[in-house]
């Protein structure tokens, strides 16, 4: 597809600074294009992805979608941790913008193709389409790409997708490009690395409440649900002899409970909001397993839908279920799709 025009959205950072070299050099019209999410002053993010379009000599484009960016990704963060649930802002940011209003908008532009810089992989045969992990296993970005749809597949080009990053950071030297190959993005971009909870305190506030055991007894008092997560053990403050974890964040009374580790476990969940990559339940597909989190390891685990939702049941106990967060289901390496943890 050699010649076709394609726009590389351009972060300021490595990966797609080198996704855009490449496609350069396979022959592509290539255009930078470079989302604008934060209503601040600071600029350098598109100051950077500037000069690197300029080093490649190419057209670059900044689109402001800061205001979409408030209500689409920030807005629903700060709602589902007030209402004690853990989100994945990524997830929504890739869905509603990246693979959304972007997509939509090189369109204008002429372009055939959205190039990104994730680490994953898209292959077909022109008819079907499939989203797969990338050949850095260590680097695979693919939990967060879940709620791609099958009809804008033949429209992404992820050209990093069976690099290591070594090879990728070695690529930007040998082309001179003005990035710096130690710079990762920040898990959570418009925290710019800071602590989440002092991010969270300026936007939201949840009151303070009791903390009880499994048993039911008082074991003191919280600061806010929106300060804890499933699986926390520090800043509880109990003055408990053993560990205690938050096992649980009761939003309608406002209170948290906490246990012993083994309390983490479970061996299943329901899930809603579900996407498939196919457009289908992949009933017919064996071996699946599945992912609560990013960093998480994966797991057999068998489906059952279940309305709207999905039920899923694991193999062996899985810790620290979050509702909010993410599952997404694998066979191999091919991405089946995934949905929101509910319960």
């Amino acid at each position: 597809m050699a010649g076709e025009k394609v726009a590389v959205a351009l972060s300021g950072g490595m990966d797609s600074a080198v996704c855009a070299a490449l496609l350069l050099k396979k022959g592509y019209q290539v255009l930078g294009v470079t989302m604008h999410l934060t209503r601040s002053a600071a600029t350098s993010p598109v100051d950077r992805a500037h000069s690197i379009a300029a080093r490649l000599g190419i057209p670059h484009y900044v689109v402001d979608f800061s205001s979409e960016f408030e209500d689409k990704v920030i807005d629903p963060f700060c709602l589902q941790y007030s209402s004690g649930e853990t989100p994945n802002p990524c997830v929504a940011c890739n869905r509603d913008l990246k693979f959304g209003l972007l997509l939509d908008h090189i369109k204008k532009l002429g372009a055939r193709f959205l190039a990104t810089g994730h680490y994953a992989r898209i292959y077909g045969n022109g008819s079907e389409y499939h989203l797969c992990k990338a050949y850095d296993t260590f680097k695979d970005q693919t939990y967060f790409l879940y709620t791609l749809k099958p009809d804008i597949l033949p429209s992404v080009l992820f050209p990093i997708g069976g690099l290591l990053k070594q090879e990728v950071a070695k690529l930007a030297d040998d082309y001179s490009l003005p990035v710096s190959v130690d710079d990762e993005s920040h898990d959570i971009c418009f925290m710019g690395g800071a602590n989440y909870r002092s991010a969270l305190g300026s936007r939201i506030s949840t009151p303070p409440g009791k903390v009880y055991d499994i048993s039911g007894k008082e074991a003191g008092t919280h600061s806010g649900i929106s300060n804890y997560t499933i699986g926390q053990r520090h800043g509880l403050n109990l003055g408990q002899p053993e560990r205690l974890y938050v096992i649980r964040i009761d939003r309608d009374t406002n209170s948290i409970i906490v246990g012993p580790e083994s309390c983490l476990e479970k061996k299943s969940l329901i899930a809603g909001s579900i996407n498939w990559i196919s457009g289908s339940f992949p009933g017919d597909r064996l071996n699946i397993t599945a992912k609560i989190r990013y960093g998480s390891t994966e797991t057999p685990v068998s489906l059952s839908p279940c309305g709207d939702n999905l039920e899923v049941l694991f193999s062996s106990p899985v810790k620290a279920v979050s509702p909010g967060q993410s599952i997404v289901f694998y066979s191999g390496d091919d991405v089946l799709g995934g949905g929101i943890i509910h319960s």
